[in-house]
């Protein structure tokens, strides 16, 4: 979908795996936005005869929505964003699920809310608390910041999330995090169940060299 997932990814997959997606014979392709169709579309049993995996957000809303009488104009900012992105990320699957549908060489792979966000729900919390010192210098804040993270409350250490990742741009976020990853990282499921779709770790020498 974009740049956060172009980088990650790779890097993820590698770094738990030991092994690179060049190896896994698989190519990742950045569409920078969510116009799917225009490549997958070749992807066919009267075209091209291969497999893809399209990896996209739901962008559930981390929070409750609701409006209330008593909600500050930032806070109903928050929310009508929030119920935005849903309403998107709902017609996004509704439209692919349908391109999708009769087409075995083609399959969707949602993330509950965000890379980013679905990011700490595979229980990847020490990666992102170990960044939390490079964006934040304020004690309060790095202090905040880190309880937001291991709360296990998904509006708190989702919202965190994507503020520092837009606060440092998801692109160079994506970077640091990057530097963060070790082979105890988990690989959030939905990106696991595309790699498994794709036939990449169903190879015995690629078992193997993992």
């Amino acid at each position: 979908e974009g740049d956060a997932e172009s980088i990650l990814i790779p890097n993820l997959i590698k770094k738990v795996f030991g092994i690179s997606l060049d190896e896994l014979g698989i190519s990742l392709i950045n569409i920078g936005s969510t116009g799917f169709e225009n490549v997958a579309q070749i992807f066919h049993e009267n075209r091209i005869k291969r497999k893809c995996a399209i990896i996209t957000d739901l962008d559930t809303a981390i929070a409750d929505t609701t409006i209330l009488t008593n909600d500050s104009d930032k806070e109903k900012k928050y929310k009508k964003k929030m119920l935005g992105s849903q309403k998107k990320g709902l017609e996004r699957k509704t439209a692919l699920d349908t391109f999708t549908s009769g087409n075995t060489w083609i399959n969707v792979f949602y993330a509950t809310h965000t890379f980013e966000v679905d990011f700490i729900m595979a229980k990847n919390i020490n990666e992102v608390i170990k960044l939390c010192e490079v964006v934040y210098s304020d004690p309060d804040t790095l202090e905040t910041s880190k309880n937001d993270i291991q709360s296990g409350t998904v509006s708190l250490y989702g919202k965190r999330i994507l503020t520092m990742a837009n606060n440092q741009g998801k692109g160079w976020f994506a970077i640091l995090l990057s530097g963060e990853l070790t082979f105890k990282t988990k690989i959030p499921k939905y990106i696991l169940d595309s790699l498994l779709f794709l036939g990449a770790i169903s190879n015995k020498n690629i078992l193997i060299n993992i």
